[in-house]
């Protein structure tokens, strides 16, 4: 995979939007009901949040195997939502959920010792009055190093689930050779990655250049997020299947 070059990235992002595009409707329907469903599991006290994050390869597998459908020409039916939840899968991807809760506790207590409390706070105050927030220069370092550093973890996983999903590997096995995939056809995924974050900075400044700071800025680039979250999941699966093989049709059929 290491002769793969870095403009094969562009052509995953080119298929990820053509998935999208094919059926919108059905994956924003899934991206939201995730959302939704997370929310729900966060108003459960203490163990709703856990929960929610340990849910996560649960939620992206749907949308995985969404896109494989579509692929593959097939009718998309509401009981994909499902798919993470089989009895076959919901286990190795619960193990999962819990490995990216490590890595967030982790990456959390590394950054810790730059982060300034009453400078978050001031933070939070000055967004519920409506204002620009401002952080001290440590405490901005230390969300920068966390959003980097966790970004590049899901990244490197970022085939797991689909191993564990279609290829029926247990967790630490699917972890290991999506992070051998990730570093085998690195660049094409930087590539894609960049490229991604170029288009939707490109567009973010579009919008606030048409709308200024108007309330309707605020739903436009929600629902860009929603989008762009869709078309990098898609893209995502157009790299699995050239790096790792096109899912078996087998997988498809519910259980």
């Amino acid at each position: 995979m290491n002769k793969l070059p870095a403009r094969t990235g562009l052509e995953w992002l080119k298929q990820g939007f053509a998935l999208f595009r094919v059926q919108p409707g059905i994956l924003m329907m899934l991206i939201v009901a995730n959302f939704l469903f997370a929310i729900l599991l966060s108003a459960l006290p203490i163990l709703g949040p856990i929960l929610s994050f340990v849910f996560i390869p649960s939620f992206t597998i749907a949308i995985q195997q969404t896109c494989h459908l579509i692929d593959n020409g097939q009718r998309v039916l509401p009981g994909v939502l499902l798919t993470g939840f089989r009895k076959d899968a919901i286990g190795p991807l619960c193990k999962m959920g819990l490995v990216y809760l490590a890595i967030l506790v982790l990456l959390i207590l590394l950054v810790s010792p730059w982060i300034d409390v009453e400078s978050v706070r001031n933070a939070m105050k000055m967004v519920e009055a409506k204002k620009e927030p401002t952080l001290d220069s440590g405490t901005q370092f230390a969300a920068l190093a966390f959003m980097a550093m966790f970004g590049i973890s899901m990244l490197l996983l970022s085939f797991a689930p689909g191993l564990i999903y279609w290829k029926k590997m247990p967790t630490f096995k699917a972890i290991f050779y999506s992070v051998f995939a990730v570093f085998g056809s690195v660049r094409p995924l930087l590539a894609m990655l960049f490229s991604a974050l170029g288009f939707y900075w490109i567009i973010s400044m579009v919008i606030g250049l048409i709308f200024g700071r108007s309330q309707i800025v605020f739903v436009i680039i929600a629902w860009l997020n929603l989008v762009f979250a869709l078309v990098f999941q898609c893209a995502i699966f157009a790299a699995y299947k050239q790096i790792l093989g096109a899912p078996e049709s087998a997988s498809e059929k519910p259980n």
